[in-house]
């Protein structure tokens, strides 16, 4: 019993399969060619692979500004990455974790049926990381038993997958027509700056439909507009980080300028592979959920990764993501002269990349 139950979480953890099983089940309900269904639910799989495989790349490039600017800073910190802590923390709690999972995702189900909220959390990875983060929480602050743990995992999480998703949903109604919400542990933060944009609702310009002058339209394009302002930020940060340390700990036996230039490339082709993945993803999910909507869950609506707004936005990638690094070294510099902590702990440039969104739809 134990193997299945273990064979059928570890199935399920997985945002590849998670995505595929809810197409394949609301393309069937829709009743569509047999043909259709097997497409569609592959396509839908591969999207997410594929997004995967571009964040991949984006996560070997972009630690290295803040790995070199840590170094320049002379400061001893760490660099949070969720990927490293999920083996032991699997190894150790995964059983329980899973159940929690799938506990919540039945959960956030009825609650989407039987209440208003009607949102169904949908992102994988994050929803196996906080069923980790919660478990361990239970298991060791709280110090439940597994039975217990299983219980107050599953309504807490379950209550979270459903309600996370409506605090943003105001900012996404507007340039996603209803279509989707964000299921990200960023909500609080996306909420946050919506309600401060609203300090600029009477502002007419928006970034993504401003007509750039001549000569900056290359920007309209969010790749060619990435690589642009990814190249000189990985010269520059080259340069103030040291042409020997860069060459000795990264880019030996290639010339530290050549190494910058190659890892900003790299950036910006993982930002490419991530735009892809998720039209192909949405391309297949969001009629997919229309059939589920119509059959099961009236009315429902797909909580997804922040990607998915990559779409709805050209010059705003940029400026968000420069947003996003500006405050955060402010903020670094801010608790290094304030504070005498012992470590520092440097925000993954992943996460500012994909949490810097601006909800240009919350000044309407």
């Amino acid at each position: 019993m134990s193997t299945i139950v273990s064979f059928i979480s570890q199935f399920l953890a997985q945002p590849i399969i998670l995505i595929s099983l809810i197409a394949l089940i609301g393309l069937a309900v829709q009743k569509k060619p047999f043909s259709n269904i097997i497409s569609g639910t592959i396509k839908a799989g591969i999207g997410v692979a594929i997004i995967g495989g571009g964040a991949a790349m984006l996560n070997d490039s972009l630690p290295f500004i803040s790995e070199v600017l840590s170094h320049k800073m002379g400061v001893n910190g760490y660099l949070p990455t969720t990927e490293a802590l999920l083996a032991p923390a699997l190894n150790k709690y995964g059983n329980t974790a899973m159940i929690v999972m799938i506990g919540a995702f039945i959960f956030n189900i009825l609650l989407a049926k039987f209440t208003p909220f009607k949102f169904i959390f949908l992102t994988g990875h994050i929803m196996l990381y906080l069923s980790i983060f919660f478990t361990m929480l239970l298991m060791n602050v709280a110090a439940l038993t597994p039975l217990y743990t299983i219980i107050f995992g599953t309504l807490i999480l379950g209550l979270y997958f459903t309600l996370m998703p409506a605090l943003t949903y105001y900012f996404m109604k507007n340039f996603a027509e209803g279509t989707m919400a964000i299921g990200h542990t960023s909500d609080i933060g996306i909420l946050i700056t919506g309600c401060l944009a609203k300090l600029f609702k009477n502002n007419k310009k928006d970034i993504d439909n401003m007509k750039l002058p001549k000569g900056l339209d290359i920007f309209g394009n969010p790749i060619v507009g990435m690589t642009l302002t990814m190249v000189p930020l990985y010269v520059i940060v080259t340069l103030i980080g040291g042409y020997e340390y860069v060459y000795q700990n990264y880019s030996k036996p290639l010339y530290p300028i050549v190494y910058s230039i190659l890892q900003s490339l790299i950036a910006s082709a993982g930002v490419g592979v991530v735009l892809f993945g998720v039209q192909m993803m949405l391309d297949e999910l969001i009629p997919a959920f229309r059939g589920v909507s119509e059959k099961l869950v009236p009315g429902v609506i797909p909580a997804l990764d922040c990607s998915v707004t990559f779409k709805f936005g050209k010059g705003s990638i940029i400026i968000g993501f420069l947003s996003m690094f500006i405050g955060t070294m402010l903020g670094l510099f801010f608790t290094t002269l304030c504070f005498a902590y012992p470590k520092y702990y440097f925000t993954r440039f992943i996460t500012l990349f994909l949490c810097r969104r601006i909800c240009r739809s919350c000044r309407k």
